[in-house]
């Protein structure tokens, strides 16, 4: 449970961009976008912003309690990385939210009301693209307004009273290239996601709980061995690679017997490709009637 305490700071934390250029402007935004050539931004204005990657000299990195955006315009480039996350199968989604920022399994998204929402992918039923009635301004019920101070951490140096001081200061190139990078890999993994969300019908095609099973034999009619217990344990994420395995007397719809029998199963399920393993361990040695009814 270690990231219970990450997870709680997560999603009442926000962080902010400040980017310095070559030119020497001052660009304060949440990031929301980024690609080889361009970072996409939401301003503090609320605006749509498109900075050029290579001209960035320093980022400062900001965190803040409050969201400091008082508006959000989304118009049609700005809709296209909003997303309607679902946790659940059902028509109304959780939330409207940009995703923000990545931490190993963690994503963070920021809303339209100016929250913080953080998820894991297991948590995720399905992504899918804004409405087309998000266009337009919204107006985020928590703000509060913030000054961002491109300097040292140290409040020693001047500065404005109040203004939000950097807890991170990127100023080489390797740096910020490897921020914006992890940054790329992030939204790259939510696009495939949401790409496998529409391939499967469900995040999970087996049971994901494990079980313990006992079961009552009685007089048989049919040979096995009789052992009374079966289990059974999956593994996998959603909408990626998964497995099912049985080890025990159990029911199965693929062998041709009606009463439970002690049996091997594996399935495994990968995009395309399902497979499965099974057999009856009282039937392997075909023929003889007298393993499979008095070897127990």
């Amino acid at each position: 449970m270690w990231f219970l305490p990450l997870l709680f700071s997560l999603a009442n934390a926000l962080e902010v961009q400040g980017f310095l250029t070559t030119d020497c402007q001052k660009k304060v935004g949440i990031t929301v976008n980024v690609s080889d050539k361009d970072v996409e931004i939401i301003n503090l204005q609320g605006q749509h912003e498109v900075l050029n990657a290579d001209a960035i000299e320093t980022l400062y990195i900001f965190n803040v309690i409050d969201n400091p955006i008082e508006t959000i315009h989304i118009n049609e480039r700005l809709k296209k990385s909003l997303r309607s996350v679902y946790t659940e199968d059902s028509d109304k989604p959780r939330a409207l939210a940009f995703p923000v920022r990545f931490i190993e399994d963690l994503i963070v998204f920021y809303s339209l009301d100016g929250k913080s929402h953080v998820y894991t992918f297991a948590d995720m039923y399905k992504l899918r693209p804004a409405p087309a009635s998000s266009l337009g301004v919204h107006r985020p019920a928590f703000y509060k307004a913030a000054t961002f101070e491109f300097s040292a951490q140290s409040s020693k140096c001047g500065g404005q009273p109040g203004s939000v001081k950097p807890t991170r200061v990127l100023a080489d190139k390797i740096s910020i290239s490897e921020f914006l990078h992890s940054l790329d890999e992030g939204f790259e993994s939510l696009v495939s996601f949401e790409e496998r969300t529409y391939l499967y019908a469900t995040p999970f095609l087996f049971e994901k709980n494990s079980r313990l099973g006992l079961i009552f034999i009685g007089k048989r009619e049919e040979p096995s061995l009789n052992l009374p217990l079966y289990f059974q344990w999956s593994s996998g994420e959603p909408y990626r690679f998964q497995s099912f395995n049985v080890v025990g007397s159990k029911s199965h719809e693929v062998i041709p017997n009606a009463e439970p029998v002690f049996a091997l199963r594996s399935d495994v399920k990968s995009h395309f490709f399902h497979g499965m393993f099974i057999g009856n361990v009282a039937g392997l040695p075909a023929g003889n009637k007298v393993f499979s009814t008095d070897f127990m």
